[in-house]
């Protein structure tokens, strides 16, 4: 894949967790039932946010290092940005697992939907639905972001190995070979 190619889909691949954010959030927050006010609900609510700022930034990055590998070609720059973007990303990967669908949060909504009746059991299979989109995406990114650190490398091996070497200055000599003689 091209370099340009690669970024770019690394850029919509990003687009999708943020656009996959949204829709579990619209979920969360207007789509509940109105009998209640779970604290489960605010959690996932609070933390959905949280991760949409994170896919904000590393789709920010992402779009200046793609940027950065238009014309003129701009390597350190899209290196840096594709860096951040990274950093940002994995903010979003580690959140995700960790607080969204761990086996305890996960656990807790199963419980929360068997007490909450039929409203909150649709809602909780819909919120579960959108988690599962979220997921899929992020695995999207992650894949996006080896092929750009690929296509990085490649580029690289390319420009250092058709680099003109520099030339050696030969070495000096070592004061203890030449006081032996």
């Amino acid at each position: 894949m091209s370099l340009e190619r690669s970024f770019a889909e690394l850029t919509a691949r990003l687009q999708r967790i943020k656009d996959a954010l949204t829709e579990v959030r619209i979920t969360v927050e207007e789509d509940r039932p109105r009998n209640g006010q779970p604290a489960i609900a605010d959690q996932l609510e609070n933390t959905i946010l949280e991760l949409y700022g994170y896919a904000h930034e590393a789709l920010e990055y992402g779009g200046a290092a793609c940027k950065a590998v238009g014309d003129p070609f701009e390597f350190n720059r899209a290196r840096q940005f594709l860096g951040k973007s990274q950093e940002a990303f994995h903010r979003v990967e580690r959140r995700y697992f960790s607080e969204l669908v761990s086996h305890a949060r996960l656990s807790e909504l199963e419980r929360f939907a068997r007490k909450g009746g039929r409203d909150w059991q649709g809602w909780t299979e819909s919120v579960k639905l959108g988690l599962d989109r979220c997921r899929e995406s992020i695995e999207a990114a992650s894949l996006a972001f080896i092929h750009c650190w690929e296509d990085v490398t490649e580029v690289l091996v390319i420009v250092l190995t058709f680099q003109e070497p520099k030339p050696t200055p030969p070495p000096e000599p070592r004061s203890d070979i030449a006081k032996a003689g």
